[in-house]
């Protein structure tokens, strides 16, 4: 019997709280990770073939209104993003479980993979990150079959719906200009060497004043862009009470009349601050890390700004328009809370940070978020010539060179182990830098340089970014015309206040 669209988005949304829960759950309790195998199990008419096919006919249907096949394909991408990821979720899943659960030794530490990634911003003396690092590229080895396998499995899907090439079916899922993408990442990472350089070389003396960037690891990195220097300034005991205060100063309940719940005590050692969508608008579910440091604030605003923004749409929208629409919305909303860090002024009257400090871990924060932009963009390089390449040692050898071409140091050969096999989420994070930058702008247009504590342009806000996802403004852009991955206004802003 063919499943009705009515039914097919009633099993999506419970499949969506599902996930959601189970990412929840795994985050809270180290011992329940989320596998995808068993939930894509319990839910087999969403990867369905058939499903997808007639998904696809419905929009392009003459009998359908535009903003009916506007929906309809937004389903499509979604739908087809699902049957990707359920071909590669064996292998995603064994991955998960040997970081998890295969342990090794390292500087005289016991450690899993999960583990060792965690302890390397925290690891203070570098001979030990050295170590600990080797060690992490070396396991990571051990399971490049697995890798591969997740690579094979996803193009061998492509290939049975028929599409000419992988890179075509990621196409279909997030319409792109691949080439003035490909070429604004390359500027972006051209434009902003000279600023990198010398920020990196400053965090990285910060951290060891022997430390140079020609003799820098990836670990190195990751501990000079937490910056533990100026972690007294941001007392784990401050944070939440500083994040709350500056929400409610915005003019939005930060807990959204019930609607967003948070758990600050997670009994996951490895727990990261995160947001967890579990019925939109009326069940968002945080977890907050109290760490000190401004790595940890920074989560905890990028987290409350993504819930904030799906707790405040509109009951009455459509699933597809609730749960399916552009996600770089919701992404920007956080990098936009985030970025307040940028912000002397914010630091000053909700952390009490003196004035020389605030604008060091200005320009550190700055940094830290050009550091991961730039990750991005080689990720994108990467991913692109990859999807042309397949599961293969080049393609490896490309991540490396082009993430070591970003940032400067050295890099783990087998890193790449831990990206997704496609670009999907680079683009994405990308895509909502260069959002942010036009929120941003319009916010001090309207409400001047110190927004954040302007009653009004929170409203404002929610708002404004509730009706882009209500009538589809992005996804009717994206789907006319392609988009190109421009972020160079984001890019040039941070140069700015690294430069101050």
């Amino acid at each position: 019997m063919e499943l009705s669209i009515n039914e097919l988005l009633a099993g999506l949304d419970s499949f969506l709280q599902e996930q959601q829960l189970a990412l929840f759950h795994a985050e809270v309790d180290e011992n329940r990770p989320a596998l995808r195998g068993p939930l894509f199990a319990k839910y087999p008419a969403l990867t369905n073939v058939e499903t997808l096919i007639r998904v696809r006919e419905l929009s392009v249907s003459s009998r359908s209104d535009d903003l009916k096949k506007q929906r309809f394909t937004v389903l499509y991408r979604y739908l087809l993003e699902l049957h990707l990821q359920q071909a590669g979720a064996p292998g995603a899943d064994a991955i998960d479980a040997a970081c998890r659960d295969k342990s090794f030794t390292a500087a005289a530490k016991t450690l899993t993979i999960r583990d060792a990634l965690h302890l390397l911003p925290r690891e203070l003396e570098q001979q030990s990150r050295d170590a600990i690092s080797r060690e992490v590229d070396l396991q990571l080895q051990m399971l490049l079959s697995l890798w591969q396998r997740q690579s094979d499995t996803i193009s061998e899907a492509i290939g049975a719906l028929k599409f000419d090439s992988p890179t075509a079916a990621v196409n279909e899922i997030l319409p792109l200009n691949r080439e003035k993408s490909l070429h604004a990442c390359r500027t972006m990472l051209s434009e902003s060497d000279a600023a990198y350089v010398d920020l990196l070389a400053f965090t990285l003396k910060k951290v060891d004043s022997t430390l140079k960037p020609s003799h820098a690891r990836w670990a190195d990195l990751q501990r000079a862009t937490s910056a533990p220097w100026v972690n007294e300034f941001f007392k784990r005991e401050d944070l939440q009470l500083a994040v709350v205060r500056s929400i409610e100063e915005m003019g939005v309940a930060p807990y959204a009349q019930g609607r967003i719940s948070a758990d600050n005590r997670p009994g996951n050692r490895l727990a990261q601050s995160g947001a967890f969508a579990v019925s939109v608008p009326a069940e968002l579910r945080l977890v907050l890390v109290p760490e000190a440091g401004l790595a940890s604030v920074a989560a905890m605003l990028n987290a409350w700004g993504r819930a904030i923004f799906l707790a405040n749409l509109e009951p009455g929208m459509l699933l597809v328009d609730r749960r399916l629409g552009d996600v770089r919305l919701p992404l920007s909303m956080g990098t936009l809370f985030e970025s307040v860090l940028m912000d002397e002024g914010w630091l000053k009257r909700y952390l009490r940070i003196p004035s020389a400090t605030a604008r060091e871990a200005a320009r550190v924060f700055a940094f830290r978020q050009l550091t991961s932009w730039r990750t991005e963009a080689a990720h994108f390089l990467a991913a692109d010539a990859a999807l042309k390449m397949g599961a293969t040692a080049s393609a490896l050898e490309a991540y490396t060179t082009e993430l070591h071409a970003a940032l400067k140091v050295e890099v783990p050969g087998a890193l790449a182990l831990l990206a997704q096999p496609t670009d999907l989420s680079a683009t994405r994070m990308l895509g909502a830098a260069a959002l942010e930058t036009d929120l941003h702008q319009r916010l001090q247009h309207r409400f001047n340089e110190d927004w954040w504590r302007n009653p009004s342009a929170g409203q404002w806000l929610l708002a404004k970014e509730s009706t882009a996802r209500q009538h589809g403004e992005l996804e009717q852009k994206s789907h006319a015309e392609g988009e190109t991955l421009d972020v160079m206004a984001a890019t040039r802003r941070r140069i700015t206040v690294m430069g101050a």
